[in-house]
């Protein structure tokens, strides 16, 4: 299994992370920072007003409680 962590901030948008990601061929790619982006989503929620804030997002497919 292959293990790639980057953290950048003011770096570089969405899609140049996907496919930096990508090169390792990953079955699943983490990128935390992009709620608002059009791709599927996967979200933590950690308190109740995230949760009513995250009522506007578009294109979620889980949500998890984050604790």
């Amino acid at each position: 299994m292959v293990q790639m962590h980057m953290h950048m901030e003011g770096g570089p948008e969405l899609q140049e992370l996907i496919m930096l990601a990508a090169l390792a061929k990953p079955h699943i790619i983490f990128v935390e920072g992009f709620k608002e982006a059009l791709e599927p989503k996967v979200v933590i929620v950690r308190t109740k007003e995230k949760w009513d804030w995250l009522q506007k997002v578009s294109n979620i497919i889980h949500t998890c409680l984050g604790i």
